[in-house]
């Protein structure tokens, strides 16, 4: 994944759509649409690829955290977003 070449237009457009589906299938309780679409998240690239940018865009967000890596560069923050799993990251203790 290289951080510079991704279409960010397109992947906001994207991820905004693919939250916006979910909101609405909670809307009507479509529960198990809610499921696979909750399911789905992690593995868009355009989804984590938007969440990663809008954390590391903040300068004031660049503290180190308990695994104390920073992300000031687009090497880190294409490894973290690419690192993102299905089931959620653990923080190491």
């Amino acid at each position: 994944m290289d951080w510079q070449a991704l279409h960010w237009q397109k992947a906001h457009t994207l991820g905004r759509r693919l939250h916006a589906r979910s909101v609405q299938a909670t809307q009507r309780g479509s529960g198990g649409t809610v499921h696979a679409l909750q399911r789905l998240l992690p593995q868009a690239v355009a989804a984590t690829g938007r969440a990663g940018k809008r954390v590391t865009d903040n300068p004031g967000q660049w503290p180190a955290g308990v695994e104390k890596i920073i992300w000031d560069t687009p090497e880190p923050k294409a490894m973290a977003v690419a690192t993102v799993r299905q089931h959620g990251d653990r923080a190491l203790p």
